[in-house]
């Protein structure tokens, strides 16, 4: 069962990182596409423009869908950890006696 669980995180751990290099690469052709409208603004054809604005869009709905899905696999994740260290072993009981240094009678 612990197998299982440990596999699982991983799975999970490592969809979560692909998830990050994606928002990574979608954040920098964000960048790079608004970077550009300036010089595309005084071009008097104004196609390469309207393009690049498309472009900005749809990138930005990209990192939105990215992000709402991120925030999915996180809860997943946050909720097997929390489940995990809920049926986590304790330790064993220790004399209260010894914690606060009585000595026992």
């Amino acid at each position: 069962m612990q197998l299982q669980a440990a596999a699982l995180a991983q799975s999970v751990g490592e969809e979560i990182t692909q998830m990050l290099a994606e928002q990574k690469k979608l954040e920098d052709q964000y960048v790079a596409l608004v970077a550009e409208q300036p010089q595309l603004r005084n071009l008097p054809n104004k196609n390469k423009l309207y393009e690049n604005q498309k472009a900005v869009h749809t990138t930005a709905e990209q990192l939105r869908l990215g992000t709402q899905a991120l925030v999915r696999n996180l809860k997943v994740s946050l909720t097997m950890h929390t489940a995990n260290v809920a049926h986590a072993p304790l330790a064993p009981a220790v004399n209260a006696r010894a914690c606060f240094g009585q000595a026992s009678a």
